[in-house]
């Protein structure tokens, strides 16, 4: 294999980047190696608590063959389980991608939360549903928004803490593979969820809840949904961030609330999103386009040799939506709610969540914060009381006294109380 000089590489990559050159598709390509698949092991030493079944169907030998391949185990059964097998994130992107290649219908990563054995992602790309059982009592169902990568996987301990029963969607970013076009703001995002969800869950409350980022999204849903004449049944942000320009940004709307020809407000508004006030976007769209092509440059870097570790993982899906929907964010500025919701926070995030004066005082008013971990990467990691909390207050529960930790701190101007183990922010009046 001749290989290209490093100026016609670093051209392309380049180009395909700025979007002068359709990138190749990478549903041709076989899963990468990985520590699981150099070398297989065979199903009968992970002691799997179900017994084996073999596929009944040429779509249900297909997915466990792409099982058996991307994650080194042999022989995968119908009903053998993705968590149970020893999944993750990685091995969830190479699923996917295989899925698409070998049968041309895309298949969710997040999906193999609720549908993660051959059977069940077969019955998925099926279109069949399976019907509740006479006197069964109806499963609730949980939306859940990712966090900065687009979609998120949900770890087996965190899955665990889940004891409900109800079934849980993770939403995923639109156009992070194949061919589909991808959405260019929080708002349009939240209109694509909305609609999902309104195609999956036509009636009734909607039960809503984000990672990290996706926060932002998933307040512009509660907004929308409001529009939209549905009941929100629940909203629960798991330890949400504000990017440093929306913090930015409110501090300047506050510096022009005291004085409205503020030429500092004016210039901290222009330099953290391009806009000239709130009605006068002016560059914001060159300046979204920009920090989109600086988060590409981690990939691009690795790409040509100069990074050994790139901001987005590839085994297929495509990078660019991902790097604009991290941009997005830095821009997003959803209305103000006066909307019931609960915060899940760690420790490291809780102060700002409390700050009277704060942005999320002005985004969220009507809100309790619950501090649960030390650590922003402990809420999604093997946290399965996070979880329960997560699915407690989601169905309009109450959490005990001992399920959350009280801060060792009082934001200035903001009362804390630890009322049922929770931290409740309450505005002055």
């Amino acid at each position: 294999m001749v290989k290209k000089p490093a100026f016609q590489r670093n051209t392309v990559a380049w180009r395909r980047m700025l979007g002068h050159v359709r990138p190749e598709r990478n549903t041709s390509r076989r899963p990468q190696m990985t520590e699981h698949t150099e070398k297989s092991i065979t199903r009968e030493s992970l002691r799997l608590r179900n017994p084996f079944v073999y596929p009944s169907s040429g779509t249900e030998t297909q997915i466990a063959d792409i099982f058996s391949r991307v994650m080194g185990v042999m022989p995968v059964g119908a009903d053998d389980d993705f968590y149970d097998l020893g999944g993750d994130s990685l091995l969830g992107e190479q699923i996917s991608m295989e899925i698409l290649r070998i049968t041309g219908q895309v298949f969710p990563i997040s999906g193999l939360f609720e549908s993660g054995t051959p059977r069940a992602i077969a019955a998925h790309l099926s279109g069949a549903t399976q019907e509740p059982q006479a006197g069964a009592a109806a499963r609730e169902t949980f939306f859940i928004v990712h966090g900065r990568g687009g979609y998120t996987v949900l770890r087996p301990t965190f899955k665990a803490g889940m004891t409900s029963g109800a079934r849980v969607v993770m939403l995923e970013l639109p156009g992070i593979r194949g061919d589909a076009p991808f959405p260019r703001s929080v708002p349009e995002i939240a209109r694509a969820y909305v609609d999902q969800i309104e195609r999956e869950q036509p009636h009734g409350p909607v039960r809503l809840a984000s990672f990290c980022m996706g926060g932002l999204i998933a307040l512009e849903m509660a907004n929308l949904l409001e529009q939209r004449g549905r009941t929100l049944g629940g909203l629960v942000l798991l330890d949400p961030g504000l990017p440093r320009s929306l913090r930015h940004r409110h501090r300047a709307l506050r510096m022009v609330e005291a004085n409205a020809a503020s030429w500092r407000a004016k210039l901290i508004l222009f330099g953290s999103t391009g806009r000239l006030s709130e009605t006068d976007p002016f560059l914001e769209p060159l300046w979204l386009r920009a920090r989109a092509i600086a988060n590409m440059s981690s990939s691009l870097r690795k790409l040509l040799g100069m990074e050994k570790k790139a901001l987005y993982r590839n085994a297929g899906l495509k990078d660019w939506p991902r790097a604009w929907l991290t941009a997005t964010y830095r821009h997003a500025w959803p209305r103000p709610s006066g909307i019931r919701a609960h915060i899940l926070a760690s420790e490291g995030r809780a102060k700002s969540f409390l700050k009277r004066d704060g942005a999320w005082e002005h985004l969220l008013p009507n809100r309790s914060v619950y501090v649960l971990v030390g650590r922003h990467n402990e809420i999604g990691g093997e946290s399965s009381h996070v979880a329960a909390a997560l699915e407690t207050l989601l169905l309009g529960g109450e959490l005990a006294r001992e399920t959350a930790m009280s801060p060792p701190f009082t934001s200035s101007g903001t009362e804390t109380r630890a009322a049922a183990g929770a931290v409740t922010a309450t505005a002055a009046s």
